[in-house]
């Protein structure tokens, strides 16, 4: 492999984040900064960081696959996608794809999270008292 595309897959790499994270970061800090008639911008980024955290969480499953499928071209996928996401994606997915799945499956999603956050709170509960015994 060329130096040329070693460094061009070092940059792709590591922008994925900084495009992925800095950027979105930024413009959400600017939009939480400004006054309430200028905030209509706030509902953009919320949408952006539901759509991406989703996303960042398939891909740690499906990575490893989709190094596989796409044959190196993994980052530069990703990138792209980013970048989608960050010009008005999210905000399509978020409206067209993600509020009318949710509110399909909200009775389920409901009942599992509290089923997951009860079980938290008796672990936690569980170590506190493991703390106090020893």
């Amino acid at each position: 492999m060329s130096s040329f595309i070693r460094l061009l897959d070092a940059v792709v790499y590591y922008s994925s984040d900084i495009v992925g994270f800095g950027y979105p970061a930024l413009k959400t800090f600017e939009t939480l900064q400004t006054s309430e008639d200028e905030k209509s911008m706030s509902k953009q980024w919320l949408q952006y960081w539901v759509i991406f955290a989703l996303l960042y969480s398939l891909e740690f499953f499906l990575a490893p696959l989709l190094r596989i499928f796409l044959l190196g071209q993994y980052h530069y996928v990703k990138f792209v996608i980013i970048i989608y996401l960050n010009t008005g994606g999210a905000q399509l997915i978020y409206e067209k794809h993600l509020i009318p799945l949710i509110k399909q499956h909200a009775p389920d999603l409901l009942k599992g999270s509290s089923g997951i956050a009860s079980t938290v709170g008796r672990g936690i509960e569980k170590m506190n008292e493991m703390k106090k015994a020893n």
